[in-house]
């Protein structure tokens, strides 16, 4: 019987957080506010597009006419308590202008809209 016990079990905490994740709802906003403020001072890196894939993960377009800030932008994304993990993908430059994405997974503790905080 301990062998269905522990099934149950498993099965009792795998329900309570697929409906713990199912109460929760994006904060795109608050995502691109805590991204948009770690953006270098030079105001050269311009967001093209921002598309949240979870309730913790963002993915932005960006382009910037100074390649450094892509480098000094993704080292601030690392340095922030919020955020868990940080990807840049595809840089590009062309023409001066420095094009890439980048995705970023929130820490769970970010807040989110439904959760009180």
């Amino acid at each position: 019987h301990a062998g269905a016990a522990q099934q149950i079990e498993q099965a009792d905490t795998l329900a309570k957080r697929m409906e713990q994740m199912a109460g929760q709802r994006l904060k795109p906003f608050g995502m691109l506010a805590a991204l948009n403020n770690l953006r270098p001072k030079s105001n050269s890196l311009t967001f093209l597009r921002a598309t949240t894939n979870s309730p913790v993960q963002m993915e932005l377009e960006a382009q910037t006419s100074n390649a450094a800030d892509l480098r000094d932008y993704e080292s601030a994304i690392r340095k922030s308590p919020e955020i868990q993990k940080v990807e840049v993908q595809d840089p590009r430059t062309k023409d001066g202008v420095t094009t890439f994405k980048i995705q970023v997974v929130f820490k769970p503790g970010f807040p989110v809209e439904g959760d009180g905080q």
